[in-house]
């Protein structure tokens, strides 16, 4: 079976290269590069430029766990990608190149407009989703004990999140994170996409966020352990600013009050079941830090007693 990429990360270099299938999963194959690093092949038909991913053309009936075993060896010679053991290849000879290092463009020594944050905060309320995290912003209990467990733990952590990282207490904003790190199931859980989008959050703000983000991101990167290997890939891109392009353009225009907000933060919702909305909950929550208005209506959201009161209303 011969798979046609895409596109694939601007810095994967050209020439032959040697590696293993670290890790197997329906529709996603996580590879290790000897002296390169990771690659993810990712046939989930998602429109967005994630850091370190090759995207494969949609394949009808495609399951990798039924063609490829952990371990396996991979080769890639003359831009095609052969998996040892089966007729599985993938051809890299006409993807295009993505830009995997994206930069938020920050707000340099200018305070976040709240107008423009809170605009896209009831953007944000109307149209998330009913699962991942944001089920704790919901006004009413879910029948889900699962989603209930997740409801709790967010409650719990996020204040107590924005509330550290605003006094710049580093080690229990980290603390908080570690918290997040793996909570939720799926192939990315929701804690860590939640954590990825509130790091680009910090990265698009101030240069103080920023340089908290720098430390927060070092200790996620650590702390990936207890998630899956997927999502490591993708926290560890982010401890060194790479974030998926339409999270950056979203963030960015947060910041800068772009009409088009709306449209940016509907493609991100568009991620997955909840990771899109994770994702830009986090991004939302991380613009938030050591801005007041915003702060507070992010732990007032997520207070029980606020969603106790809003229930007997």
């Amino acid at each position: 079976m011969r798979l046609n990429v895409i596109d694939m990360p601007e810095h994967w270099p050209d020439g032959n290269a040697d590696g293993l299938v670290h890790s197997v999963y329906a529709d996603v194959l996580n590879l290790s590069f000897d002296d390169i690093g990771h690659l993810v092949l990712d046939a989930r038909g998602g429109t967005d430029d994630l850091p370190g991913t090759a995207r494969i053309e949609e394949t009808p009936g495609l399951d990798f766990r039924r063609l490829v075993v952990p371990g396996t060896h991979v080769s890639m010679r003359a831009g095609v990608l052969r998996v040892g053991g089966s007729r599985l290849t993938a051809d890299f000879r006409n993807a295009s190149r993505t830009v995997s290092a994206i930069e938020p463009i920050g707000i340099a020594d200018r305070s976040l407009d709240e107008t423009w944050w809170m605009t896209a905060w009831n953007l944000y309320l109307d149209t998330r989703s009913t699962a991942g995290f944001a089920v704790a912003l919901d006004e009413q209990s879910s029948n889900s004990s699962l989603a209930e467990a997740i409801a709790s733990r967010v409650r719990s952590t996020v204040p107590d999140l924005l509330s550290s990282a605003s006094a710049g207490n580093l080690e229990h904003a980290g603390a908080c994170l570690a918290r997040l790190i793996g909570a939720g199931p799926g192939l990315t859980p929701s804690g860590d996409d939640f954590t990825v989008g509130f790091l680009l959050g910090l990265c698009t703000g101030s240069e103080r966020n920023r340089q908290l983000a720098e430390h927060l991101a070092r200790d996620c990167s650590q702390r990936s352990r207890a998630s899956t290997d997927i999502s490591r890939h993708y926290l560890g891109h982010a401890a060194v600013g790479r974030f998926a392009g339409s999270s950056v353009r979203l963030a960015d225009a947060v910041v800068t009050g772009a009409g088009d907000m709306p449209t940016r933060l509907q493609t991100v919702l568009g991620a997955g079941a909840s990771s899109g909305s994770d994702t830009a909950f986090g991004i939302l929550c991380g613009l938030a830090v050591g801005a007041d208005r915003p702060t507070r209506i992010v732990l007032t959201a997520l207070q029980d007693e606020h969603l106790t009161k809003s229930m007997s209303k």
